[in-house]
């Protein structure tokens, strides 16, 4: 399946004409990685989104001593990842590291960013979506950390 059959494909970018599928396609990079291959670093300069096609890739936050790094999250297939650069912020917020093998579409931010400001009624349903996935992920967060806390005996 070429980019732009993928971008087609995907609920998130239905918004689009063929024609700006066409320029975004071309503005984005298939990439097969290894298990453990790391596709950004924290605070590395952000110049794409990523979306997963295949397998299963963790967002990881370094500690302020950089000595450990703690899972944020996990983005399965179909998710978008590394969306830092179109929220407003020139790095990227986490590291994410594949899981296992996957296949990835690294998408320039910055054409994805210009289709979004030329078609606003795409731009406004992709930020909704990407929204409802990022409240997801903070919520699963709150989960996880909550049951970390419920095991540990408070004094008093």
């Amino acid at each position: 399946m070429n980019a732009v059959q993928i971008l087609k494909k995907h609920e998130l970018f239905q918004g689009l004409t063929s024609s700006e599928a066409e320029v975004l396609a071309g503005a984005s990079d298939l990439r097969s990685c290894a298990k453990e291959h790391v596709i950004f670093e924290h605070d590395a300069r952000g110049t794409h989104v990523f979306l997963l096609l295949e397998g299963r890739v963790r967002l990881w936050i370094p500690t302020a001593t950089g000595e450990y790094s703690v899972v944020a999250g996990q983005i399965g297939a179909g998710e978008l990842f590394g969306l830092s650069p179109l929220l407003g912020s020139a790095r990227y917020t986490t590291s994410a590291k594949c899981a296992g093998p996957c296949e990835v579409l690294a998408i320039e931010a910055g054409e994805l960013g210009g289709l979004m400001r030329a078609n606003p009624v795409f731009g406004r349903g992709f930020l909704d979506a990407a929204a409802r996935s990022y409240f997801a992920r903070y919520t699963e967060s709150l989960r996880r950390l909550q049951n970390v806390l419920n095991q540990i005996v408070w004094p008093g």
